[in-house]
């Protein structure tokens, strides 16, 4: 079975698809049926809790937690969930557990839903 059977959607074909003008789809690495997944890079020990919008192929997350012990970790979880209106537990770390530079997992959320509320976050650029 090939990617394109699958349903699994790849960086390089999602330039011209999904949305039209969509700012935010080099941040989406692969999407099926059960979750996507994103490329972020977490700033913390920030002054405020926010996503700052993209960041090269990234979606740019500050969190005013520190690095230590997972406490920034969890803080970027929240911030998703509240930010893109997410049910609680949909937001999993991938990797990069102890990096900044992370892929996280949104499972069981509606892919449209979630691609729309990333466009108008995607409009901002740092």
């Amino acid at each position: 079975m090939n990617a394109a059977s699958s349903g699994e959607l790849h960086p390089k074909r999602l330039k011209n698809s999904l949305i039209p003008g969509f700012i935010a789809c080099a941040m989406l690495i692969i999407a099926d049926n059960e979750s996507m997944k994103l490329k972020i890079k977490v700033v913390p020990s920030s002054s405020k809790d926010c996503v700052a919008g993209r960041l090269g192929d990234s979606l740019k997350v500050k969190v005013k937690a520190p690095p230590e012990k997972g406490k920034a970790n969890k803080a970027v979880i929240k911030v998703l969930e509240k930010t893109l209106k997410l049910s609680k537990g949909s937001v999993i770390i991938e990797s990069g557990q102890t990096s900044q530079l992370k892929i996280i997992s949104i499972n069981n959320e509606d892919e449209s839903v979630i691609q729309n509320r990333l466009a108008k976050l995607g409009n901002k650029q740092h």
